[in-house]
C-alpha cells in the first residue's frame, strides 16, 4: 500500500514536511497524536505518541493488516491485483474478521470500550454498505457529565468484516428511503438525531462521522431536493460544509430550547407532552418560516481580510477608571500571594466606583457607576458584603453574577456556572445594567472554562480577546485577580500565574507583596503598564472596621512609593534595592547645594560603603546630570541635580 493511500483511511490526516499527522485510529484520539513517515522502499511506518498504541494495534483498527504496511501489498492502487479489467478501483483484499460481531469484539478491545449501539448504512438496494459502532468509554467527560464514547465504522466484503470505511464515497444514511421519497430531506449531524425524527415522520438523513467529514459521502441523492439542515446547539460548521456541497443552498433551522450540544433528541425528549404529529409539524412550521439560506462560497473566497486606513480613525485620549491605573474598556490584572489582600483591593474599588468616591492618590471620578462581581471563592453572605459595607459601598450598586439559566422545553430552568467563554452572556448583563463601570474577576482561573488551557498562549488569547472586545463596546473596566507562582527568582511579570498571555493581554498589571521591614504593610505595586508611566505605586494596611471589627477594611498611605514591583518581589535584589535608596538619600544632600566631580563623588562614596554600581543606580533614580567641565588634561565629569 502506498502512504498516500494509508493517510485516506486516517481522520484529520494532514501533511507535514517529514510525513503525515492524523488520530491515531486505536485510541479515543481528540488531537492528532499518530505520525504517519514512508521508511524505506516505500514501507509505512506508523507511531502514536500519546497513547503509546503499537503498530499491530493501529492497522487492526484500521481493518488493515501489519502486511499492508509494504509496498506492494495490501489495500492500495499500486497494486496490480487491485484493479479489475476496467481499470476502476476493486474492494481492498485482504483478511476479513469472519463475522460482524468479531468485528465489534475487535473493535472492543481497539478502544478500551463497550459496544452499545450501531447504525447501518445501505446501499440504494437496501444492501449493507457498511455500519458505524458506538462504543462507550470508561471516562467520563468532564464538560457534559456523560460517558466519553468513540466511534468506527465496518464494512463487508468477499474476504469478510473490517474496521474501516468502504473505498469511495460512502453513502448517506437511510439512502433507500430519499431515493423512494419525494419532498422535503432534513438533514441532522448524526444517526440517533436521525432516527428521532424518522420515527415523527419525517424523511431525514445525515452522512458518517459526524463533522468534519461530511466530504466524504455522496450527496448527489439531494440534488434538486427542499433540504432543510438542523444544526446541533452551538455551531453551524456542519451545516455549512453541506451546504458548500449542494447546488441548491439549503435552509437552516436552530430547533428552540436546546441545552448546551443538544440536538433534535433532546428537542423532541422536551415535547413529551405533545404527539408525534405535533411535534412533526411544529418542526415544519420552523422549517417553512426559515429564509433561504445563500450559497456557501468556498473558504478561500469567503475569508475576506479587514483593513482600515490609520487616517480614517479618529483620534480619542484613554478613559480612565482610576487615571493611570485601570483603564475603561481595557482589562487590568492584580496578582499576589495569597493572604496579602487581593480581594479587599477589588472590593474597595468596587465601593469607590459605586459611591463615585475619590482614589487613593486623589484622583476624582466624574461619577458612581454599577459594578458586577464574579466570585468563586467568597460566600457573598458572610464575606463579601461585610467587607463592601466596611468599604462604604453603595450596596444596591453591586452585582454579583452567580451563573447563567436556560429551558429545556417546559421543565424547571436549569442553572449553570458562567465561564468567560459565555462571552454572550456577560453581553447580556452588561445590557441589563447599562450603568456598569466595573466588571471583577476573582480570580480568573475559576472561569477559564473547561476548553482554556491556562498554560497554553493561544488558548488564553483566543479566550480573553472577546472580553477585551465586550469591555471596549460596553465602556466597563475588567479587573482580573490571580495567583502568583513560586518562582521567585523571575522578573515580575512571569510570576503570574499560568501562561504568560495572561500578562501580555492586561493594559496594566499590578502586584501586592508585604513590605519587608513591616509585616502589616502591604505594597501595590506596577508591574507594567502599556497605558501610562509604571513607576510608582502605594502602600496600605488592612485595618479592623470600626463598626464592625471583625472585618478588615483598606486604609491607603498618602503620597506615592517609588518602587517597582520587581524592586519588591525579588529577593537577590532587595539588598542592593535599600542600598542604593540610602544612596541616593546620601546623593541627594550632597549635590544640594552644589555640583561636584565624578571621580570625587566616587570616592567619598566609597569611603560611605557605597560601590560604584549602587551609586550609578542612586544617580539614574534621582535624574543626576552628568556634564563635561574644561578641556583637555584639565576636563573632567560633573554631578548636578
Amino acid at each position: 500500500m502506498r502512504i498516500d493511500d494509508f493517510v485516506l483511511r486516517l481522520k484529520q490526516a494532514q501533511k507535514t514536511p517529514g510525513g503525515w499527522t492524523a488520530l491515531c485510529p486505536a485510541h479515543d484520539d481528540h488531537r492528532p497524536s499518530l505520525g504517519v513517515t514512508e521508511g524505506s522502499a516505500g514501507r509505512i511506518l506508523v507511531k502514536c505518541h500519546s497513547a503509546g498504541c503499537t503498530p499491530e494495534r493501529i492497522v487492526e483498527s484500521m481493518g488493515l493488516s501489519m502486511s499492508d504496511l509494504f509496498a506492494g501489498n495490501g489495500t492500495g492502487p499500486n497494486n496490480d491485483h487491485d484493479r479489475s479489467r476496467t481499470g476502476r478501483k476493486s474492494e481492498p483484499k485482504g483478511k476479513g474478521h469472519p463475522t460482524k460481531s468479531d468485528a465489534l469484539r475487535v473493535g472492543e478491545r481497539s478502544t478500551n470500550g463497550k459496544h452499545v449501539a450501531t447504525w447501518i448504512y445501505d446501499d440504494a438496494n437496501r444492501n449493507e454498505s457498511f455500519c458505524i459502532a458506538r462504543f462507550d468509554l470508561p471516562e467520563i467527560d468532564e464538560e457534559t457529565g456523560k460517558q466519553k464514547k468513540t466511534f468506527r465504522p465496518i464494512y463487508v466484503n468477499a474476504d469478510g468484516w473490517h474496521l474501516g470505511d468502504p473505498p469511495g464515497l460512502l453513502p448517506l444514511y437511510r439512502l433507500p428511503e430519499l431515493v423512494e421519497s419525494k419532498g422535503r430531506v432534513y438533514v441532522t449531524e448524526g444517526e440517533k438525531a436521525a432516527d428521532a425524527l424518522h420515527k415523527i415522520g419525517l424523511t431525514v438523513t445525515t452522512s458518517s462521522h459526524g463533522l468534519g467529514s461530511a466530504h466524504k459521502s455522496d450527496w448527489t441523492p439531494l440534488v434538486n431536493r427542499d433540504v432543510v439542515v438542523l444544526p446541533d446547539e452551538g455551531g453551524t460548521k456542519y451545516a455549512e460544509d453541506v451546504a458548500k456541497l449542494l447546488p441548491k443552498p439549503p435552509r437552516f433551522v436552530a430547533l428552540p430550547d436546546l441545552p448546551p450540544k443538544g440536538d433534535a433528541v433532546e428537542f423532541i425528549e422536551s415535547r413529551d407532552a405533545k404527539t408525534s404529529e405535533e411535534i412533526h409539524e411544529e418542526i415544519e412550521t420552523l422549517a417553512n418560516a426559515a429564509p433561504d439560506c445563500e450559497s456557501v462560497e468556498e473558504e478561500d473566497d469567503v475569508r475576506q481580510p479587514v483593513l482600515i486606513r490609520v487616517s480614517d480613525v479618529e483620534r480619542k485620549p484613554v478613559d480612565w477608571l482610576w487615571k493611570y491605573h485601570i483603564a475603561i474598556g481595557k482589562i487590568s490584572m492584580l496578582a499576589s500571594d495569597p493572604g496579602l489582600g487581593k480581594s479587599h483591593i477589588t472590593l474597595d474599588i468596587a465601593a469607590r466606583v459605586s459611591r463615585g468616591d475619590s482614589w487613593p492618590d486623589g484622583d476624582v471620578m466624574d461619577q458612581p457607576g454599577e459594578v458586577i462581581l464574579l466570585s468563586a471563592e467568597d460566600d457573598v453572605a458572610d464575606t463579601i458584603r461585610p467587607r463592601l459595607e466596611a468599604a462604604g459601598a453603595d450596596l444596591t450598586k453591586i452585582h454579583m453574577m452567580q451563573g447563567f439559566e436556560f429551558r429545556t422545553g417546559e421543565d424547571k430552568p436549569e442553572k449553570r456556572c458562567v465561564t468567560l467563554e459565555d462571552v454572550e452572556i456577560l453581553d447580556k448583563a452588561l445590557q441589563r445594567i447599562p450603568g456598569a463601570r466595573l466588571i471583577v474577576i476573582d480570580p480568573i482561573s475559576a472561569y477559564l472554562g473547561v476548553k482554556t488551557d491556562s498554560h497554553k498562549n493561544s488558548d488564553v488569547r483566543t479566550l480573553l480577546a472577546p472580553i477585551a472586545d465586550l469591555a471596549e463596546r460596553h465602556g466597563v473596566a475588567v479587573v482580573c485577580v490571580t495567583h502568583l507562582n513560586k518562582s521567585s527568582d523571575k522578573k515580575a511579570i512571569y510570576r503570574t500565574t499560568g501562561s504568560l498571555a495572561f500578562a501580555a493581554a492586561a493594559r496594566a498589571v499590578f502586584a501586592i507583596t508585604r513590605d519587608e521591614d513591616n509585616s502589616d504593610r502591604r505594597l501595590f505595586l506596577p508591574v507594567k503598564n502599556n497605558l501610562a508611566p509604571d513607576r510608582n505605586g502605594l502602600a496600605f494596611t488592612l485595618t479592623p472596621c470600626l463598626s464592625d471589627p471583625d472585618y478588615m477594611r483598606v486604609v491607603w498611605e498618602p503620597g506615592p512609593l517609588e518602587m517597582s514591583a520587581d524592586e519588591a518581589m525579588n529577593p537577590g535584589e532587595n539588598e542592593n534595592r535599600r542600598e542604593w535608596q540610602y544612596a541616593a538619600d546620601w546623593l541627594r544632600e550632597l549635590l544640594a547645594d552644589e555640583s561636584l566631580d565624578a571621580a570625587t563623588i566616587k570616592e567619598m562614596g566609597k569611603k560611605e560603603g557605597y560601590g560604584r554600581h549602587v551609586l550609578d543606580k542612586a544617580k539614574d533614580h534621582l535624574g543626576v546630570r552628568s556634564q563635561k567641565s574644561g578641556f583637555g588634561k584639565d576636563s573632567r565629569w560633573v554631578w548636578r541635580l
